[in-house]
């Protein structure tokens, strides 16, 4: 769903620390532990899409810019599996 999922992590990471966030602070706020969200942000799990509205609200993140950076990671997995270069 969100494409390179090392780099979706990295994307949740920078959001979070331009918040101010901790991920003690993000887990309790979304009912989940640090850990979680540390998986997240490694690239070993993603969120589950029932969290996104509140993650979205939680770093304030316009929602546009979300689904731009998720429709480029998935464009840049398809094209690596199809192996096409980019446009």
């Amino acid at each position: 769903m969100f494409g390179n999922v090392r780099e979706f992590g990295k994307f949740l990471k920078a959001k979070r620390l331009a918040r101010g966030l901790s991920q003690t602070e993000v887990g309790k706020s979304l009912g989940y532990t640090s850990q979680y969200i540390s998986n997240w942000e490694r690239g070993a799990s993603t969120p589950p899409p029932k969290k996104l509205c509140a993650l979205l609200r939680l770093y304030k993140l316009d929602p546009d810019e979300f689904v731009d950076f998720v429709i480029v990671q998935q464009e840049k997995a398809l094209r690596s599996v199809l192996k096409l270069k980019a446009k």
